[in-house]
Order: C-alpha cells, then sequence, then structure tokens
C-alpha cells in the first residue's frame, strides 16, 4: 500500500463495468488503512497485503457477498485445485485495459512445482500458484494485483489468494502466476479487522 491519506479514496463494492454506474455498486470512504509491518516494497519478499477499514458497514446482497479467509491450508479453501480469479488487469502485456471485470478460471499449483520453476524462492510458504486452467497459461496481467483467488467448498467461497506478481510477462506458457496465500495472513486479519 502506498503511503497517502485515507480521505484520497474510495472504495467500489458491487461494480462491474469501471466506465458506468452498475445497479448494485455502491461506494464506500475509506476509514483507515493499515499495511502489514513486515512488508518491505519488494513483492517476492511477501507479506503485501493491507486491509481498508471503511466508513460504513457493508449490507450484502445478490452483488455483493462476503467471502471467507482460511485460517489454515488444511481448511477447505486451499486443497481445493480449481479456483477463479477476478480483475480489471490488462488482456495482455501490451494489451487493452477492459472496462468490464474479468474472470479466469485456475488451477492451484503444488508449492514444490513452483519452486522448482523459480518462480517462488519462499520458505515460509507466503505464496500459493495457480495457472490458466486448461490452458496452462499465466492468467493475471498488469492491473490485476490485489485481486482475489476464490475457490469453493461445499457453496462457501473462500479468499485462497490475493493477486501478487508475474514472474514474467503476462500469458506465458507454463508459467504459473504468484497470490499471497491468504491463509498464511490470517491471524494478522483476524487481530486488525476489527
Amino acid at each position: 500500500m502506498k503511503k497517502g491519506n485515507v480521505n484520497d479514496f474510495l472504495v467500489s463494492l458491487g461494480q462491474w463495468d469501471l466506465k458506468a454506474t452498475d445497479a448494485g455498486e455502491k461506494i464506500f470512504a475509506v476509514e483507515k488503512a493499515l499495511a502489514h509491518p513486515n512488508y518491505t516494497g519488494d513483492v517476492s519478499d511477501g507479506f503485501d497485503v493491507g486491509l481498508l477499514r471503511l466508513s460504513s458497514s457493508i449490507a450484502f446482497d445478490r452483488y455483493i457477498q462476503p467471502i471467507c479467509v482460511p485460517r489454515g491450508d488444511t481448511e477447505k479453501g486451499i486443497k481445493c485445485q480449481n479456483a477463479v480469479v477476478y480483475g480489471w488487469g490488462r488482456l495482455s502485456t501490451d494489451g487493452e485495459i477492459p472496462s468490464t471485470l474479468r474472470k479466469a478460471e485456475m488451477t492451484v499449483t503444488s508449492q514444490s512445482k513452483c519452486k522448482l520453476k523459480g518462480i517462488i524462492t519462499d520458505k515460509q510458504d507466503r505464496f500459493v500458484c495457480a495457472k490458466g486452467a486448461g490452458n496452462d497459461n499465466s492468467a493475471i496481467c498488469l492491473g490485476d494485483s490485489g485481486g482475489p483467488l476464490a475457490t469453493v467448498y461445499n457453496g462457501v467461497y473462500y479468499l485462497t489468494g490475493v493477486v501478487s506478481y508475474l514472474k514474467k510477462s503476462c500469458g506465458l506458457k507454463g508459467v504459473p502466476d504468484v497470490f499471497s496465500r491468504t491463509s498464511a495472513y490470517a491471524e494478522w486479519i483476524s487481530a486488525n479487522a476489527k
């Protein structure tokens, strides 16, 4: 999170089209922003997570729904192999920026495969890797950072990861994308989300 005045930020929930006001869209002011205290500015070190406290409560509806933070990798969220990532990132490395929210089906890959390919070197497993389902390609791109990697188990959505970084460029075959492993930060999130 870049330093700045929280009054300069607004959060839009239920938004689908960046160029229009959507039926379910609600705008919130930010009351407080909190970056993880161990974040160094280098995303490959991990800890690139933060929390925003909104100025008012969220009323859930058909457009805005909660998502669970898995407490550990033994919880259902991380054990699912199929996942979905959402974002407004570029469609290719030099491609256009879409105005509508995009989603990509992902397959979670093992830490050992990700480390073997040199995508991550993390010894504390603060990351989860995933690649495009069915095509083995990278699926995230510039502008997707901070987006959710969601898994579903028994109808419950889990925030398994948060888009962290690309090792190379967008859409490369056989190169997984890197996400901050949400379960690694569950205690910090719980302690600071009050």
